[in-house]
């Protein structure tokens, strides 16, 4: 496939992608990554100079765009919790899923690390992500996947969960929902990995399926039982501000 025929693809994954997505509620990247999944199966897909390019851009923006939506102020507030929920976030799965892949699937050399990487991170390599992963190395392991996605949930949830609680009581577990949850970073890990020659397609695969499985499963039970109402949320924080006002008077 050359360059033109490969940019319309890619230019329709992108349109339906975003199309589905305002229709279903769902993250346009998630949705992105699992077309670029079925298009590299069905048409054979394979990447080329430019998109590596476009792709890599497209990361380093999303960064800057991340990053402008943190409040300062907030930040300042919740130094403590922030640092703890985010270390714990990270480190965590990390440890638990670099040794799950070295002691329990035997991966070899630098292989476990970028399984930690992957599935360490918190919620561009979409749909160019999408191309590269096998639906026959997922289907044929599905056992080491579940494995997997155990590694990274349990320790996610086991230590983010007490801080989260301890931070907001109202929404320990939406917060924890919401930090389990893992896509863009995770993404870009493995396609580290896999350009580096570090960790081979199949287990490629495997990391990017937990990684869309770990974004999906905790956004749909956040958004099913712990999405907070917003007119619930002001009469609530009103209580507080005007409880904390009498006790200062």
């Amino acid at each position: 496939m050359d360059s033109v025929q490969l940019a319309t693809v890619l230019a329709a994954v992108v349109l339906v992608a975003s199309l589905i997505s305002v229709e279903v509620g769902l993250t346009v990247a998630l949705l992105e990554l699992a077309l670029g999944v079925a298009a590299g199966n069905l048409f054979h897909l394979h990447t080329q100079g430019w998109l590596d390019f476009i792709a890599q851009f497209g990361s380093i923006v999303l960064t800057f765009l991340a990053g402008m939506e943190v409040d300062p102020a907030y930040m300042r507030r919740r130094l403590g919790a922030s640092l703890g929920i985010g270390v714990v976030s990270f480190l965590g799965p990390f440890l638990v899923a670099s040794a799950t892949a070295y002691l329990v699937l035997d991966w070899s050399t630098r292989a476990p690390l970028i399984a930690g990487r992957a599935l360490s991170t918190t919620s561009l390599f979409f749909v160019k992500g999408g191309m590269n992963v096998s639906l026959g190395a997922v289907a044929t392991n599905l056992g080491l996947l579940a494995v997997l996605l155990v590694a990274k949930m349990l320790p996610k949830i086991a230590f983010i969960y007490p801080l989260a609680r301890r931070a907001d009581r109202r929404h320990g577990s939406l917060t924890t929902l919401l930090m389990s949850t893992g896509l863009t970073f995770g993404t870009i890990s493995s396609l580290y990995g896999l350009n580096a020659g570090i960790i081979d397609k199949n287990q490629f695969s495997l990391l990017v399926s937990v990684v869309v499985l770990s974004a999906v499963v905790p956004t749909a039970v956040a958004e099913r039982w712990f999405l907070p109402d917003a007119e619930r949320e002001q009469r609530v924080d009103r209580r507080l501000a005007y409880a904390e006002s009498e006790e200062y008077v």
